[in-house]
């Protein structure tokens, strides 16, 4: 069993090998896939002396088509031409624990979601660092999200994830419209619209350890253009993916673990067969 974190980066040259120790640091099946944007402040020098010592980290450089939702997509591209089981995402800045990750695939193993996000509005989730303001800005998009997608997660912008291989495989990344962070939207949208399960764990989401922020104004405005323009454009085409299956939307528990019908797999297979 293998699982490979896609870290997309944008001068995070202060961060990022702190955050691949932890993330190696989580056990052996585990490895980071650097995609960085050509960083002025040379992060991905940092990445690139860090590969030279330990096999398990790759940097995946680009110089053109920037941006944060190309840059995942990049990294999950290249994560898939790879022997992995598993394709996780997750903030280079320090907001997001490494260790998070075995809790979340956990619950994929046991078969009760595809796909496992870390959330930040589950009742025993913490955010450490936020004023009023940016916590209130942050729950009203959100709930805007949840109201206009009828995703049934409370938190559907949280780049922590956990995704089954093919989840991924079913998705055609290259369709796919986002080109900033409204593309970690676009991804779970997607995967729930395919019939895919989708299940929250709740986390401490922690204050950016060194650098700016890269959620800019412009930033926001993109994210809701997009959000408000889901409902009436189709979705990116799927490729081998399965029939939609109604009625397979993931329940939360009070543990904020996902559960879902146990035979959602079987169903699947026999529409796709269908």
């Amino acid at each position: 069993m293998s699982v490979a974190i896609v870290i997309p980066t944008f001068n995070e040259a202060a961060n990022i090998g702190r955050l691949l120790e932890r993330i190696l640091a989580v056990g052996p099946e585990y490895r980071a896939i650097v995609v960085d944007d050509n960083s002025p402040d040379g992060t991905a020098k940092v990445v690139e002396e860090f590969a030279r010592r330990e096999p398990r980290v790759q940097l995946v450089l680009r110089t053109a088509d920037k941006g944060f939702g190309t840059s995942v997509r990049a990294g999950f591209a290249e994560a898939l031409r790879q022997d992995v089981d598993f394709i996780g995402q997750m903030d280079a800045d320090g907001s997001h624990d490494p260790a998070v990750f075995p809790e979340l695939l956990k619950v994929i193993e046991a078969g009760e979601a595809d796909v496992m996000i870390g959330s930040r509005y589950l009742p025993t989730s913490e955010i450490q660092g936020w004023n009023l303001h940016r916590h209130a800005n942050s729950r009203v998009a959100n709930r805007l999200t949840r109201w206009v997608t009828r995703l049934p997660i409370a938190d559907a912008t949280n780049g922590l994830r956990l995704f089954r291989r093919d989840v991924l495989e079913s998705i055609d990344l290259t369709r796919l419209r986002s080109k900033g962070y409204s593309v970690i939207l676009e991804t779970n949208y997607t995967a729930h619209q395919m019939g895919y399960r989708i299940g929250e764990r709740p986390i401490t989401f922690h204050p950016r350890e060194a650098g700016e922020s890269k959620m800019g104004v412009r930033e926001v405005v993109r994210f809701l253009r997009f959000l408000l323009g889901l409902r009436f454009r189709p979705l990116p085409r799927a490729v081998g993916s399965p029939t939609v299956v109604a009625g397979f939307s993931l329940r939360q528990s009070s543990t904020g673990e996902g559960h879902s019908p146990r035979h959602a797999d079987r169903h699947r297979q026999e529409s796709h067969a269908g």
